[in-house]
């Protein structure tokens, strides 16, 4: 956690968002939505540190939202933003890999909308030496895997043990005609789902064909051959934050 921006973050968190955490306790939500002006315009460091480490940043005021809910019980809260500034909105066909790990927000019409899977957010391995259980966080599309014990320091495979599954879901986004210039052909982006966002009571935003506003982190991952092999080359993908219906189709 950036030390700096601590006091700001927990200040932020316990004088505008109290409320709203009381809200969510009451009613078993599992996320709280941020505009981004109120958050920029309580502290606008805080701001800059959320469009230039956004991944960090989004951990860091999620500690505080459900270190406020200790007194009444111990919630996971997922903390997303909306309302980015007009430097973070992009056009799809506009993300480069200088925007890899930075957050933007896009619009465009769901093209394809891929069945709810579950995915393992974390994994429990347990070392064949010393018995000790090492959780790895999964933070990419293939399965990540300890190389040593942090116990005994040694090598070799670990046995599952156990995981963390989340829902989620992958959207295939298209440009809109009005965003389009002369005869050219829309671009397209994945766009991963997951947790509230794809619980029964959102499906009808998620509907092919509806226009959408997503909000997300651009991600990366390597093209993987049928050899096994990975390629140089990755394929760019947004992590959402937060999706909303902006036409329904």
């Amino acid at each position: 956690m950036k030390k700096e921006f601590e006091e700001e973050i927990s200040s932020f968190v316990n004088k505008k968002l109290g409320d709203e955490i009381k809200k969510i306790l009451s009613s078993n939500k599992g996320s709280i939505v941020i505009d981004f002006n109120d958050i920029d315009s309580y502290s606008p460091e805080v701001g800059d540190y959320i469009l230039r480490q956004p991944e960090e940043a989004i951990e860091d005021i999620k500690f505080y939202v459900n270190e406020a809910t200790t007194p009444y019980k111990q919630f996971d809260i997922e903390v997303r933003l909306k309302n980015l500034p007009k430097t973070a909105q992009l056009l799809i066909r506009e993300i480069r890999s200088r925007h890899i790990s930075r957050i933007i927000q896009v619009t465009g019409l769901i093209k394809l909308a891929a069945s709810v899977k579950p995915v393992a957010d974390s994994i429990d391995f347990e070392c064949g030496s010393c018995g000790h259980i090492i959780k790895v966080e999964q933070k990419e599309r293939t399965q990540k895997q300890p190389t040593l014990c942090p116990n005994c320091g040694k090598k070799g495979k670990f046995k599952i043990v156990g995981k963390k599954l989340i829902d989620t879901q992958r959207i295939l986004l298209e440009e809109a005609p009005e965003d389009l210039e002369g005869g050219a052909q829309p671009e397209h982006i994945d766009v991963i789902l997951n947790k509230d966002l794809v619980d029964p009571k959102f499906e009808r935003n998620i509907i092919p064909g509806n226009k959408v506003m997503v909000t997300g982190i651009v991600s990366e991952h390597p093209i993987i051959y049928p050899s096994g092999k990975r390629s140089n080359t990755s394929d760019i993908f947004l992590s959402a934050s937060y999706l909303e219906a902006v036409e329904q189709g």
